[in-house]
């Protein structure tokens, strides 16, 4: 594999970049010029020794060395499914919004058709009931389970969310934690049962009301004045559950800015967003240039007169350079079994895709069984029809590892974000969305970032957790 060994900030520093052993260090720009392809004629003699010293020790090398793929099993996948973090239900496909850049709308092909369907009880009972089991068979009891809601709009079957919860705290007492995205026009019929189980409520806006215009109703009609009011009225009714349990997320496009909408959350909600882009996966041919004129890639951020508490406190920006961090220094660990392990550094798993059901597991209104809401429904890894759960977990770790296999040979083995990658496989239809120019530009404008919040490097990589 070709390895960018050393790069430069735009303050002209220079590092040596070790991906493979997670290793970055600050070097002379003499000593750099001799991994920067330089002939080295033009070095003054001590850097050249010093280069042979340092190889001699084994620092600053460029081994390449190769990866072997990991290998998933049968039993592999049961366990990610017994500690998988959250059971997602799609409750319904109806929902009373039409957003323009819904996953589910006019720009993308690559799901169910969606016939204003409602959820089966008793396939999803059937499925809660495979899950128990097989918590029984390993024996693992879960401290907690999260579970979470889905749609089309979750509240418009606001039934099934009930009879699953009593399902669940009738059958199986465990400690639950409950979830629901939801677009916020049903709220104030539904707040007290949902501030009861103190239910985490993602609320989906904009923005203000130009920002939110692709957010309408079934009639086309905008939706801001309705959602702002139900955010209101739980603000007013139950204030400690609103600071603790209420969630925005924003989807950034061309109606949109970063800082205008941190700016209007602060100033109205006194919340901070979550960000995301449009979904890039699945999209129809004839609606990509529909697709390119809403897309927006800019999330940019001011951090230049940001202090550290203040970009801590919008998680939505610092992710990335989290896991720039925990991919790249070598005494950063997510948990005391990966500081305990001894795990074969070059053997990986490529691209940043999930491990199947370990994540998430989400059943759709057909009973199909994702690995995620975010994907195409042609990925389903099982099924729950007539009361009956269907896993073939052989079958699975099989078909991950033949498609691990297939993207490392034809489009990873020579990538130099190998380690690095930010592209989920599945949401982006077996297509890397790694473009060279972004392969030479990372590491540059990590360490710009960080040259910039020094302060902010050590509360990251002391302090900071991959969410």
């Amino acid at each position: 594999m070709q390895k960018l060994n050393v790069t430069k900030s735009s303050k002209e520093n220079c590092y040596f970049i070790d991906k493979d052993h997670k290793v970055i260090q600050l070097v002379h720009p003499e000593l750099s010029k001799l991994y920067l392809h330089s002939s080295g004629k033009d070095v003054p003699p001590y850097y050249i020794e010093k280069q042979a010293y340092l190889a001699h020790h084994g620092l600053f090398l460029n081994d390449d060395r190769p990866f072997e793929i990991l290998k998933m099993t049968a039993n592999d996948i049961e366990h990610y499914i017994i500690n998988t973090s959250q059971i997602i239900f799609e409750v319904t496909d109806k929902c009373n919004f039409q957003c323009k850049y819904c996953g589910y709308g006019e720009l993308y092909g690559n799901y169910d058709q969606r016939n204003t369907k409602n959820a089966n009880l008793k396939d999803a009972i059937s499925f809660i009931d495979y899950f128990f089991d097989l918590c029984k068979k390993h024996n693992y009891v879960k401290k907690e389970i999260t579970i979470g809601f889905y749609g089309g709009e979750p509240l418009v079957n606001f039934e099934f969310i009930q009879d699953i919860i009593r399902y669940l705290e009738t059958n199986y007492p465990y400690n639950y934690s409950y979830g629901t995205t939801t677009n916020g026009a049903f709220l104030d019929r539904y707040i007290d049962f949902l501030a009861e189980k103190k239910f985490n409520l993602l609320i989906s806006l904009d923005g203000d009301e130009f920002s939110n215009s692709y957010r309408v109703d079934c009639n086309g009609s905008p939706t801001y004045r309705k959602v702002v009011e139900n955010v209101n009225y739980i603000r007013k009714k139950f204030p400690s559950y609103y600071e603790s349990n209420v969630i925005f997320f924003t989807v950034i496009h061309n109606r949109n800015i970063v800082p205008d909408v941190f700016s209007f959350f602060e100033k109205i909600f006194a919340k901070t967003p979550m960000l995301g882009r449009l979904n890039d996966g699945g999209i129809l041919p004839e609606k990509k240039d529909l697709y390119d004129e809403m897309y927006a890639n800019d999330t940019s951020f001011n951090y230049t007169n940001a202090s550290t508490i203040d970009i801590i406190s919008k998680p939505s920006l610092i992710q990335g350079h989290v896991r720039f961090l925990h991919n790249m220094i070598g005494s950063i660990y997510n948990s005391y079994i990966e500081l305990l392990s001894d795990v074969k550094i070059n053997e990986i798993y490529p691209t940043a895709t999930c491990m199947p059901l370990k994540k998430k597991i989400f059943l759709t209104v057909n009973g199909k069984i994702l690995p995620c809401e975010k994907i195409g429904h042609n990925y389903s890894l099982g099924s729950v029809s007539n009361g009956i759960t269907h896993i073939d977990c052989e079958d699975i770790a099989e078909r991950y590892n033949e498609m691990f296999k297939m993207i490392y040979n034809e489009q990873c083995v020579s990538c130099g974000l190998l380690t690095h990658c930010p592209t989920c496989i599945l949401q982006s239809e077996l297509k890397c969305t790694v473009k060279k120019e972004i392969e030479d530009e990372y590491f540059q404008s990590e360490m710009d970032f960080f040259e910039l919040q020094q302060d902010l490097y050590h509360e990251l990589k002391y302090n900071a957790s991959l969410r």
